[in-house]
């Protein structure tokens, strides 16, 4: 990874252009074109890269033709969640909404219709869990210091 050019290796998995927007744009420590290679960025380079990472503000300007309004397959496969829940099978107390989940078609507004769906579920799913488990952990009494104490030579 080191050996390669920032603009071609996104080490966050987000789109492409996105990613080059990231990489090679936004201020005086920017990777100018993104040809620079890994090992070559200096440290303030790496500091205005993980703030245009972290805190980048994207500007929209209306919404682009309905050729290009689509849900990207990809993500969480429906297999391995609880759709009830919308929990993970494999993992208990991991949630998934929205574009975490393999989803893909033209959108039309169907897909802010499943994130706010998807979503309203696993967040009071969520907060089921969430108040159990505190409901738990507060009812049992901490222990007691001769809980601890072992046998033997008074230890």
């Amino acid at each position: 990874t080191r050996r390669k050019q920032v603009r071609n290796v996104n080490p966050f998995g987000v789109a492409s252009r996105l990613w080059a927007a990231v990489a090679c744009g936004g201020s005086d420590e920017a990777v100018a074109d993104g040809a620079c290679k890994w090992a070559q960025l200096t440290p303030a380079q790496l500091i205005a890269l993980r703030r245009r990472a972290c805190e980048a503000e994207l500007l929209f300007s209306g919404k682009d033709s309905n050729k290009d309004e689509f849900v990207t397959a990809g993500g969480v496969a429906w297999s391995g969640v609880d759709s009830k829940h919308m929990q993970s099978k494999r993992v208990p107390g991991l949630f998934f909404a929205g574009e975490l989940l393999d989803v893909d078609g033209v959108t039309g507004g169907h897909n802010f219709q499943s994130c706010w769906t998807t979503g309203m579920v696993a967040g009071t799913e969520a907060a089921k869990v969430a108040l159990a488990l505190a409901a738990t952990e507060t009812a049992a009494p901490p222990p007691t210091s001769t809980e601890f104490k072992t046998s033997g030579n008074g230890g």
